[in-house]
């Protein structure tokens, strides 16, 4: 009786299931590089280049170069460091940066350009191939006097593995 005891637990234990340690875990597919248009937010209007630095910090350079007239052709630069919280493509974003805007104009005395810190919080929702994000980037102008420009930014695009 006491060989037959073995024999079961021992036949027991040879087909037991995998520990939890060895069964593989499905994890989200994490976007390492982003490209999107953002309309609004930090850059008024702006081609951006989102790329991840490290799990859950991302870097943002984005810029708009457009020649609307013969007289001033605006342009925009943004540089922000972002952190994400969350996971499964539903991220809180937390950046912080800087914002330059401008216009150029063959005449020098029209030609004027202000640099100042920029910060962004928002949602950004990452599905498959495509980015969408709502953000709240208040913007620091130098014209006439400091102050903080409240704006609101959309951005829709794609994402790169």
């Amino acid at each position: 009786m006491k060989t037959a005891f073995t024999i079961a637990v021992l036949a027991t234990l040879g087909c037991a299931a995998p520990a939890v340690a060895q069964i593989p875990v499905q994890q989200a597919v994490v976007r390492e590089a982003l490209w999107y248009w953002e309309i609004g937010g930090n850059g008024f209007f702006t081609g951006n280049v989102d790329r991840r630095i490290a799990e859950s910090v991302s870097l943002r350079v984005g810029g708009m170069f457009i020649p609307l007239t013969d007289d001033v052709v605006p342009w925009s630069t943004v540089a922000l460091v972002n952190k994400l919280v969350g996971r499964e493509g539903h991220y809180l974003e937390i950046g912080a940066g800087v914002a330059a805007f401008g216009g150029l104009s063959a005449n020098p005395a029209e030609t004027e350009s202000w640099i100042g810190p920029t910060a962004a919080i928002g949602y950004r929702r990452e599905v498959r191939h495509t980015i969408l994000r709502v953000t709240f980037a208040p913007v620091f102008v130098h014209t006439d006097g400091r102050r903080w420009l409240p704006m609101v930014g959309f951005s829709a695009g794609r994402t790169f593995r």
